[in-house]
């Protein structure tokens, strides 16, 4: 993270968006994964109007090997800085593309902890675990 000297405010800032915003609705299908997700632009039209009404800043440029996520307290000029680096190692630059609008993305969900309806599995399936768990579940079961 990177930042102004000060900070209080724009974090006062980013959690008073937080709190205005409802759950997003995942309204975009994903048929390599038969799943549904919250496209970015459906992200920063329900973030827009909450960023206006607490005059909070947001930029996602280029930056380095990935994007930054900068919040401007547009009052007062602080500013928090969020660098995320994306995966681009032998990728044609449509597909380095996708990478920055699904950093933007999660970035966006991340930094204002916006409800996407996701289920909680405890990191089961990113850590290769479902599968191991599932097996144990139908050994337990008595037929």
């Amino acid at each position: 993270m990177e930042r102004s000297e000060s900070v209080k405010g724009v974090f006062v800032k980013i959690a008073n968006v937080s709190e205005d915003m409802g759950m997003l609705v995942k309204s975009k299908k994903n048929p390599f994964f038969k799943s549904n997700y919250v496209p970015l632009e459906v992200v920063q039209q329900e973030l827009a109007p909450k960023l206006a009404k607490h005059k909070l800043g947001i930029s996602q440029p280029l930056y380095e090997t990935g994007i930054i996520t900068i919040a401007t307290d547009l009052e007062t000029g602080e500013w928090v800085a969020f660098p995320a680096q994306i995966n681009h190692d032998n990728l044609k630059p449509q597909d380095q593309m996708s990478g920055v609008t699904y950093m933007k993305r999660y970035a966006l969900v991340g930094l204002f902890n916006l409800q996407t309806g996701d289920k909680d599995d405890d990191g089961n399936r990113a850590s290769g675990k479902i599968q191991t768990q599932a097996k144990e579940e139908l050994t337990d079961l008595e037929f």
